[in-house]
């Protein structure tokens, strides 16, 4: 279904008013070649969440057979939840260019600063359709909430007791490329330390490949909004579409209007290196050198903390 026969649509109209207001104040962009259609995006994002609110069970048929109708509500229930905050937010899209996403999946990720300020709370990672699988599937987007853990309201967490020393939450909805979701929610302690709490599968893998997927796609995720915050010359947008103002700050969504393509590594180009052999040993096999995070101290008395991505190497790439 398009975004245009969701608007006409029994389902929609049956919905309550401010939702149609807010669903019809989405923003919209044209995804460009090799990227997964935003219509699509929009309708598969409507569907789940109408579903959700009728609690109607059998939806994730085509996902899972293997988990109970109250294992299903519960999931529905989070996906009403994200998707509502999602919604309210006018949430932005990003996309990223296949070199930077496979240097994203090798760079480690660092302790979150305690003082982490992104303009955005919540935001859409689209991902090229030709971008490097993950155990054996491709991620076709990840939606994120981030932010302080006050910010959460509509969320809990599976204990409680976990949350007295957390000053950064992530909540991730992860689309695979065969059409299932999976749910993972993660945070940080004052000391930066971050761990996931909790996950939800609503996919036809096994549990434990989901787990290793979530583990995998969530450091991901976190890493791209450190480069969105801390690597602000990753940033452009297309020229041909963009509106006034630059910058996340600046950047408004708008009812109506074909938005610009906002890039996240755009023109990226993958950092090689050769490593020959010493005359005793043969060159050794083409692997990647892995990026990391480095923190740098500054200002007065050295308070202000400042991270600063130090790239991964693809050593001896055959090119």
């Amino acid at each position: 279904m398009t975004y245009q026969k969701i608007l006409h649509s029994k389902d929609f109209l049956s919905l309550p008013k401010q939702f149609q207001q807010m669903f019809c104040n989405q923003p919209f962009y044209k995804s460009p070649k090799n990227y997964y259609d935003w219509d699509q995006h929009l309708s598969a994002c409507f569907t789940a969440y109408a579903n959700s609110l009728t609690q109607n069970p059998t939806w994730l048929d085509k996902y899972s057979k293997t988990v109970t109708v109250a294992e299903r509500k519960s999931f529905q229930s989070f996906i009403a939840d994200f998707l509502r905050i999602y919604f309210l937010n006018k949430t932005p899209a990003l996309y990223l260019q296949r070199n930077l996403v496979e240097a994203i999946f090798n760079t480690k990720l660092p302790l979150i600063p305690a003082d982490l300020q992104i303009p955005f709370n919540s935001i859409v990672l689209m991902l090229p359709k030709d971008m490097p699988e993950i155990c054996g599937t491709t991620i076709k987007r990840i939606i994120l909430l981030y932010g302080k853990n006050n910010k959460f309201d509509n969320f809990y967490l599976t204990d409680p007791a976990d949350s007295y020393d957390e000053n950064f939450v992530c909540r991730c909805l992860v689309v695979l490329g065969n059409g299932a979701a999976t749910f993972v929610s993660g945070s940080a302690n004052s000391n930066g330390q971050f761990k996931i709490n909790y996950q939800e599968n609503a996919s036809v893998f096994s549990d434990k490949l989901i787990s290793k997927i979530t583990e995998v796609v969530f450091k991901f995720a976190l890493n791209a909004i450190l480069l969105s915050q801390y690597q602000p010359e990753l940033l452009t947008t297309d020229p041909c579409t963009a509106l006034s103002g630059t910058g996340f700050n600046n950047w408004r969504p708008s009812k109506n209007k074909i938005l610009p393509i906002r890039w996240l590594g755009k023109n990226y180009k993958r950092s090689t290196e050769s490593c020959p052999s010493n005359g005793n040993h043969a060159s050794p096999q083409a692997h990647w050198r892995r990026g990391h995070w480095h923190h740098f101290r500054y200002g007065e008395k050295r308070k202000l903390l400042k991270l600063k991505w130090i790239q991964p190497v693809f050593v001896n790439a055959v090119l």
